[in-house]
């Protein structure tokens, strides 16, 4: 079963900011693209509407990804 990665939106206006799954954050706008991994606290300002949202992660709260096989 596939599931959808957590998405983060704007608190004021909604707009997409980033996508988080097991290889980290993911920030896209345009040609920019930024991937944060490990402990992270981070400072996003929305795109359309200049608001500053924080996404906070850590390594101990993120999904675990299947051990490969030897």
């Amino acid at each position: 079963m596939r599931t959808t990665p957590p998405e983060h939106h704007c608190k004021q206006c909604n707009a997409l900011l980033a996508k988080q799954d097991r290889d980290g954050l993911c920030i896209r706008r345009g040609s920019l693209q930024a991937t944060v991994t490990g402990d992270f606290t981070v400072a996003i300002g929305c795109y359309r509407c200049s608001t500053v949202n924080v996404v906070k992660s850590s390594v101990a709260n993120a999904t675990p990804t299947k051990p490969s096989a030897a």
